[in-house]
C-alpha cells in the first residue's frame, strides 16, 4: 500500500491538502500455460511461458510431445535467451533459457508446434504435459487434453 500526502497554498494564502492511497497487488508467480486447437488432422500446440517477466535466467522447459520427436514447426518467440537441449540422437529434449552476458532473462516466451493425429470418434483425447525446472529449484506444470 502507498499513501501520500501533499499540501500548498493557493495565491489567496489559503492551504490546500490532498490525501491518496492506492493498494497495488504484484503478481511475481512463474507462469506456464499451453493450449491447443485441431485443424485437419493436426494440433497446433501454444506454449505460454513466464507471462509475468520473472528472472527465467537457467530454467529448462520440457515438454511430452518434444521428447519422441513428432512435433513439426516448432517457433519461439522471442528468438533469443534459448538454446535447444538435445539428445545424443540429435532430438530436441527440452529448451534452456539463457542470459546474456551474465544478466537476467525477463521475456515472454510463445513456443508452438504441430502433431500429426488422426481422429477418431467424437470423444478424442491427446494427454501432452509441458513441464519447467525453474532457477533457484522448483517447478511448474501444466497439462492439456
Amino acid at each position: 500500500k502507498n499513501k501520500v500526502s501533499t499540501s500548498s497554498r493557493n495565491d489567496n494564502g489559503v492551504e490546500i491538502k490532498k490525501d491518496a492511497d492506492k493498494t497495488v497487488e504484484i503478481n511475481n508467480q512463474y507462469t506456464l500455460k499451453k493450449t491447443a486447437s485441431y485443424e485437419d488432422g493436426k494440433i497446433k500446440w501454444t506454449i505460454t511461458f513466464n507471462e509475468n517477466n520473472r528472472d527465467i535466467a537457467g530454467a529448462v522447459l520440457s515438454d511430452s510431445m518434444t521428447v519422441n520427436g513428432t512435433t513439426e514447426d516448432i517457433k519461439i518467440e522471442p528468438k533469443t535467451g534459448w538454446e535447444y537441449i538435445k539428445d545424443a540422437g540429435g532430438q530436441i529434449t527440452g529448451i534452456k533459457f539463457t542470459a546474456e552476458d551474465g544478466k537476467t532473462n525477463t521475456e515472454k516466451y510463445k513456443i508452438t508446434y504441430t502433431t500429426k493425429h488422426e481422429q477418431t470418434g467424437s470423444d478424442y483425447k491427446v494427454n501432452n504435459t509441458a513441464h519447467a525446472e525453474l532457477p533457484g529449484g522448483g517447478n511448474i506444470d501444466t497439462g492439456k487434453e
